[in-house]
């Protein structure tokens, strides 16, 4: 984990752990509560670990982290690797994970998440909507310098942001089209500059997974971005809302492989948030 510095961290020196909110509450089962936190270790998707691994990130013996691991492992929420050297998440975890994300609103499931990637970046996290041809954004997680000129609410055309242009290069063919046409008509001068831009946007989010801007501002911003869809039921059939995950901050602040760590990471958290909407559209059996 990264401080602000950019220095490394133990995992466990930064984690608060449920059994250490309140040492005085009786009716907390401390045995429960660290149980709780082993299952926490596994933050993203097919992560496997050790019961050494564990034992670090959660502070505890390693005795008591294996007897821990051991309990549930019994009980199938967790599973050994194919060599027995790691453990991974088990079905009845999933299945936990399942009932939280149907109920949850894409805000409440991308807000711990997009912290994550500001904590372990120091850079702006930002999830924005679609609307029209333009960006609207969300919410927002300052790094450690507040980008004054893209608060909260900020709107902007598609072809502005990282994330427009993430979301432009994820539309299926139809859906970017008609986008690309309504942009083209909306002002046919600068039309030539901004299909170059979708053009590239495209062709990084095929070749690195997300799409990276370091001209923002006239060159003073540099930021990544990656896209969600979601699927709506309707009445008449289904609907597709596009949304959009930048992260990013001032160039001259900017270090050589920040950009490039923020990319792995939002691709991660664009995992998590696809999965959990296509689980709530019914997507995913």
């Amino acid at each position: 984990m990264s401080t602000t510095d950019g220095t490394e961290t133990d995992a466990s020196a930064t984690r608060t752990r449920s059994s250490d909110k309140d040492p005085r509450d009786r009716q907390i089962v401390a045995a429960l509560a660290k149980g709780l936190e082993v299952l926490r270790c596994f933050e993203r998707p097919g992560e496997e670990l050790t019961v050494s691994e564990i034992a670090r990130r959660v502070g505890l013996t390693q005795p008591t982290a294996w007897r821990l691991s051991h309990t549930l492992v019994e009980h199938g929420y967790l599973v050994r690797s194919v060599d027995g050297a790691a453990l991974h998440v088990g079905m009845p975890a999933v299945m936990l994970g399942y009932a939280a994300v149907r109920g949850l609103s894409l805000l409440s499931l991308a807000q711990p998440g997009m912290r994550d990637v500001t904590r372990r970046t120091s850079l702006t996290t930002t999830l924005a909507m679609c609307h029209s041809e333009e960006m609207l954004s969300i919410q927002q997680v300052d790094g450690e310098v507040v980008v004054t000129e893209f608060q909260s609410g900020w709107r902007t055309s598609l072809t502005s942001t990282t994330s427009g242009l993430a979301v432009l290069a994820r539309m299926n063919e139809a859906d970017r089209k008609e986008s690309m046409q309504r942009l083209r008509d909306r002002d046919l001068d600068a039309w030539p500059r901004r299909e170059e831009r979708i053009l590239s946007g495209i062709a990084q989010l095929e070749r690195d997974g997300f799409v990276r801007r370091d001209d923002i501002a006239g060159g003073r911003y540099a930021a990544v971005g990656v896209a969600i869809v979601e699927h709506q039921h309707h009445v008449n059939g289904m609907s597709r809302r596009y949304w959009g995950l930048s992260c990013g901050g001032p160039q001259a602040l900017l270090h050589r492989t920040q950009l490039e760590l923020a990319g792995e990471e939002l691709i991660l958290l664009q995992n998590f948030l696809q999965s959990a909407l296509d689980i709530r559209a019914g997507l995913t059996p």
